[in-house]
């Protein structure tokens, strides 16, 4: 049996999770438990349904919220808890300091970047080096996070996993949802899932939608 841990932001119903809980729900959990280490003392969306695969979740502050009682916590944590592979889900480069402590505590340590982001200046190109350093396999979500995010140092490319039943066309649906928002039948409709942050571009959203709408 092959224990594995997850270092994650959040367990909410958001991108990174999505991906994590695609990954989770289509593994063999005979051979493989993932316990998670979560950076938020929140309650997450997905708790019960990793319960019921067997994981185990943790919380710990996050260095944002409390850079000090994550440190210790975070320490703390892997003195505490041996596990075969700890797999760090991070937005930016920044995170390495959980693949650190995993490598010390004897674990395989992967750091699986999800997003383009990259600390500016002395900082970027030093957590950068860290990552390098404290990472027996450096995963990205893309070419381009692979490119801009990690200068070109990536093992493995994995794009986003998702499952294409959950985005199919379906007539009754569309009825369905054309009748709550009374939307008429000769109306064109776009849109657009996703939170009002940068990294979700609305900005050529909307563009691109102002084209669609000619």
């Amino acid at each position: 049996m092959i224990r594995l841990l997850n270092v994650i932001s959040s367990l909410n119903n958001a991108g990174t999770e999505k991906v994590v809980m695609n990954y989770l729900r289509n593994m063999d959990h005979s051979q493989i438990v993932q316990d998670f280490l979560v950076l938020d003392m929140g309650d997450g969306y997905y708790e019960e349904e990793i319960k019921q695969y067997g994981g185990q979740i943790y919380k710990i502050p996050s260095f944002m919220q409390a850079p000090i009682a994550n440190l210790k916590a975070r320490r703390k944590f892997f003195k505490e808890h041996r596990y075969d592979i700890v797999e760090v889900h991070s937005p930016a480069v920044n995170r390495y300091g959980y693949c650190k402590e995993a490598k010390k505590a004897g674990s395989i340590a992967i750091f699986h970047l999800h997003n383009t982001n990259l600390p500016k200046g002395l900082l970027g190109a030093y957590c950068l080096r860290q990552v390098r350093k404290y990472s027996d396999q450096i995963v990205s979500c893309s070419k381009k996070a692979a490119e801009v995010s990690l200068r070109g140092i990536c093992d493995k490319v994995i794009p986003n996993a998702i499952n294409f039943d959950d985005y199919k066309f379906d007539e009754q649906k569309r009825e369905k949802i054309r009748a709550e928002l009374d939307i008429e039948e000769n109306i064109k409709v776009i849109g657009h899932v996703g939170r009002f942050s940068l990294e979700k571009n609305q900005i050529f959203l909307m563009r691109a939608f102002g084209k669609a709408a000619e």
